[in-house]
C-alpha cells in the first residue's frame, strides 16, 4: 500500500515541482503510523553501543538513508566505516595515519560518528544541510562541522586534508555540481591525498529506463530530478568508464569496489566506492 501512495505522491508533486517536499512528508507520515519501527527505535535507543553516543532523531535518518529506522541508520554507518578501513588498508593506508580527515556530506553523522576513538586524525563535517550540522555540532564534540552551499567554495584552506570521503553525494548531483565539487575537493585535499566516493554504479541500473539503459551502457552520466539537488530525489547514476575519465580528472584511480544494489535491502546496500589519490 505505502509504495502505491509514495508513488502517487511522486507523481502529482513532480508535476508542481513539489516533488522534495513531498517525499520528506511522506516520510513523517509512514513513520507516524509505523508503530513497529517506533517501538524498534525505542529499545535501540536504550541499548549500549559503546561509545556513549546518542542517536539522531528519526526524520534525520530519513534525509539521509530513506528510512526512519535508527538500528538501519546505525548499521549502515558501521559497515560504511569498515568499507573505508578497509579499501584504505588494502591500499597501504591506515586511517589512523592521517592528520585532517574530512566527511564531505556528513548529514546527521551516521559515518563520522565511528571515528570518536582514532588517536591522531583531527576529524571534520561539511553538510548541505543546517539541521544535520547543529545536530553534529551539539552531540559529537570530538569533531568540528561547517555548513556549506550547493555550489559555494568549502571554508577550508587549500591543501588541509590527507584523507576526504564523499559517500553517496555524488549520487544526488547533476553533472555541472559534480564537477565544481571534483574541482573543490581537489582544491583542499593535499598532494598525494586520498579520496573516496561512492556512486550508483551499475547494480542499481535496474531503475533505469530502457533509454537511459542504452545511455548508461555507452558510458554517459543518468541524472534523474535534477531541479532537486542535493537530496534524495535527485539520482545520479555513474558508469565506471564516465568515473574514470571524467570525474577522476586530476586524481589517480587507486582501487575500485562493486557495489551491491540489486535486490538488497537498506544496510546491505553499497555504492560503488572508488579509492583516488591526487595527482
Amino acid at each position: 500500500m505505502w509504495n502505491a501512495v509514495k508513488e502517487a505522491i511522486r507523481k502529482y508533486a513532480d508535476a508542481v515541482h513539489l516533488e522534495a517536499p513531498a517525499y520528506h512528508l511522506y516520510g513523517i507520515a509512514k513513520y507516524l503510523v509505523d508503530v513497529p519501527t517506533r517501538f524498534r527505535n525505542i529499545r535501540f535507543r536504550s541499548g549500549d553501543r559503546g561509545d556513549g553516543l546518542p542517536f539522531p532523531h528519526p526524520f534525520l535518518s530519513f534525509l539521509v538513508i530513506g528510512s526512519c529506522d535508527l538500528e538501519l541508520w546505525y548499521r549502515s554507518g558501521l559497515r560504511h566505516s569498515r568499507l573505508v578501513r578497509e579499501l584504505l588498508e588494502r591500499n597501504h593506508f591506515r586511517i589512523e595515519s592521517f592528520s585532517d580527515i574530512l566527511d564531505f556530506g556528513c548529514g546527521c553523522g551516521r559515518v563520522l560518528r565511528h571515528w570518536k576513538g582514532l588517536p591522531a586524525p583531527r576529524v571534520w563535517g561539511a553538510d548541505i544541510n543546517p539541521r544535520h550540522i547543529r545536530w553534529c555540532r551539539e552531540h559529537y564534540p570530538f569533531a568540528e562541522f561547517r555548513v556549506n552551499g550547493l555550489a559555494s567554495p568549502l571554508d577550508f584552506p587549500d591543501g588541509k586534508f590527507d584523507l576526504i570521503y564523499a559517500l553517496s553525494v555524488f549520487s544526488h548531483l547533476d553533472e555541472s555540481f559534480q564537477l565544481f565539487w571534483m574541482e573543490e575537493l581537489a582544491r583542499v585535499v593535499k598532494p598525494e591525498g586520498i579520496l573516496i566516493l561512492s556512486v550508483h554504479g551499475p547494480s542499481f541500473r535496474q531503475v533505469l529506463t530502457e533509454e537511459e539503459m542504452s545511455r548508461f551502457e555507452s558510458g554517459q552520466l543518468i541524472v534523474k530530478g535534477t531541479r532537486y539537488q542535493g537530496t534524495n530525489v535527485c539520482m545520479a547514476y555513474h558508469p565506471e568508464e564516465y568515473v574514470r575519465n571524467t570525474l577522476a580528472r586530476g586524481f589517480q584511480v587507486l582501487d575500485y569496489l562493486a557495489g551491491i544494489g540489486e535486490g538488497a535491502c537498506v544496510d546491505e546496500a553499497i555504492q560503488d566506492m572508488y579509492v583516488m589519490q591526487k595527482l
